[in-house]
């Protein structure tokens, strides 16, 4: 009998890729709405409205009853000397006896606005936050979709409302600015922000002591307060309906895939998987 000689096995011969031609096809990614992304959404609403709120409340509470009547007196002074000055940088002025112009009367309104608004943008996230986690969101994935399907709305109304009360908040702040600092004449915009005056703006009176000298009133509240406050009250609402309008079309972007033997790489995680 012949001797049969052992080794390794011949290796088998390379899988050879698919020479054929390969497929594109495009899929249309669905994005799913997670129990962890609308609680992310109710702890930034909440963060954001209670910082805010604290932040307009301590600013109302900040000025005392004298700072506030003087401020008053002040402006109305310079209505007496300057009249006019204020109706051309207020249009919508009223008419008739009530044309002097109250700072502080301005920021308690303004003020009192933006608490309100705030407070009921905090009251919808924080309602919303125990409705979701007091359900059965959390477990059953049907009822969260329900919920979800009428809470959105009711979290996009609060985030509404968040940026109506963050718009009275800067409003607040320019009348405080337009109230507290002086209206200079003859000055001069320098670098890094900088503003420069001259002898004009000052006086000596029959004591010898120095006063300054105010008058213009409309390039003071026009530049920079009611100037960088519209920047910002526009700016702002643009900027986040721009990102939550480019989020929504990545959200349904189209994704190519190949097929036809072909295999990525990495493995496909999370929503795109």
């Amino acid at each position: 009998m012949s001797q049969q000689m052992s080794g390794p096995a011949p290796a088998a011969p390379a899988a050879t890729p698919p020479t054929g031609p390969q497929v594109l096809k495009k899929v249309e990614t669905k994005v799913k709405t997670s129990f962890e992304d609308v609680e992310g959404l109710l702890n930034n609403l909440l963060m954001l409205t209670t910082f805010t709120l604290g932040f307009s409340i301590s600013f109302l509470a900040a000025f005392e009853y004298g700072a506030l009547a003087e401020i008053d007196v002040r402006y109305y002074k310079l209505q007496k000397d300057f009249p006019g000055e204020v109706e051309k940088a207020f249009p919508s002025a009223p008419k008739g006896p009530h044309n002097v112009f109250s700072p502080s009367g301005t920021i308690l309104e303004r003020g009192m606005w933006s608490t309100t608004i705030m407070s009921l943008s905090l009251t919808i996230a924080l309602g919303s936050y125990v409705s979701m986690c007091a359900s059965d969101a959390r477990e059953d994935e049907k009822f969260f979709k329900k919920w979800y399907s009428y809470f959105k709305w009711i979290i996009i109304f609060g985030y509404f409302l968040y940026f109506v009360g963050y718009i009275f908040f800067y409003f607040m702040l320019s009348a405080a600015a337009i109230g507290l600092f002086p209206r200079y004449c003859d000055s001069v915009k320098g670098g890094s922000g900088s503003v420069w005056l001259t002898e004009k703006s000052f006086t000596q009176n029959g004591a010898g002591e120095y006063e300054i000298v105010e008058g213009c009133l409309t390039e003071g509240i026009r530049y920079p307060v009611d100037a960088m406050t519209i920047l910002l009250n526009v700016m702002m609402p643009i900027i986040f309906i721009a990102i939550f309008v480019l989020s929504l079309w990545m959200h349904r972007k189209v994704k190519l895939i190949r097929v036809g033997g072909w295999t990525p790489s990495a493995p496909l995680h999370g929503r795109w998987k």
